[in-house]
């Protein structure tokens, strides 16, 4: 039984984790992917900013000039998205399907919080001066290598706390996101959805639909174009 994931970027993300090579000489393989928020995003508000925040987001989806764009920070702190979503009464959010208490209420605030918190970007925070040959710093910024960043004494601390927040805030913009795709009819060709008994329902899908059922598996499939090459 593989665990479903929710990621940002996906892409971005699998492309660095399968070129990793463990210590027994054998790659990282991801499975159960369940979601990308990116994309989510693109097919509920196709309006944001693409072209003009491509020029100044990084590989990984940070968006360094902010603004209403696909990036994490952008989307996470866009109070838009997150205003018909209802995280107290959410009790998936905390990992919880009994019945809500506070405690189940206090922890969605504090996801929620955490999703809204200002953040500063993964080049902000570990990006380095380059040395040049004199050994003085110079005008350009380095990233360290993602083994240097998760086993530093310098660093690894910070990477967890990183990487903590980010998880948070894609989690909760998933549950915000799905509850928004939710809300939004969408009308599709009868035959992608043969009627059960004779019915057509074709009329009753939602965005939703279309994401779980046609994006999602497109953007597995589009990953594993990119893995061969």
């Amino acid at each position: 039984d593989v665990s479903q994931k929710v990621w940002h970027n996906y892409g971005f993300d699998r492309h660095v984790l399968e070129n990793v090579m463990l210590e027994n000489g054998k790659t990282v393989k991801l499975a159960g992917f369940h979601g990308d928020t990116m994309h989510m995003a693109r097919l509920f508000d196709t309006s944001r900013r693409a072209g003009a925040a491509a020029a100044a987001t990084g590989e990984d989806g940070e968006d360094s000039a902010g603004g209403t764009s696909y990036s994490l920070e952008s989307l996470s702190t866009d109070r838009n998205i997150f205003s018909h979503y209802d995280a107290e009464n959410d009790l998936e959010v905390v990992g919880r399907t009994g019945n809500e208490g506070a405690e189940d209420r206090e922890k969605a605030r504090e996801l929620l919080s955490a999703a809204f918190a200002k953040r500063r970007s993964m080049k902000e925070i570990f990006s380095k001066k380059k040395v040049k040959k004199d050994g003085t710093e110079g005008k350009t910024s380095v990233m360290p290598e993602m083994e240097e960043l998760q086993t530093s004494e310098e660093t690894k601390d910070l990477w967890v706390a990183y990487s903590g927040t980010d998880a948070k805030a894609t989690w909760m913009l998933y549950r915000a996101l799905r509850c928004n795709l939710r809300s939004v009819c969408a009308r599709v060709d009868k035959a992608l959805y043969p009627s059960e008994e004779g019915r057509d329902d074709s009329s009753r899908r939602t965005l939703w639909n279309v994401y779980r059922d046609f994006l999602r598996p497109f953007g597995e499939l589009l990953t594993d174009l990119e893995s061969v090459g």
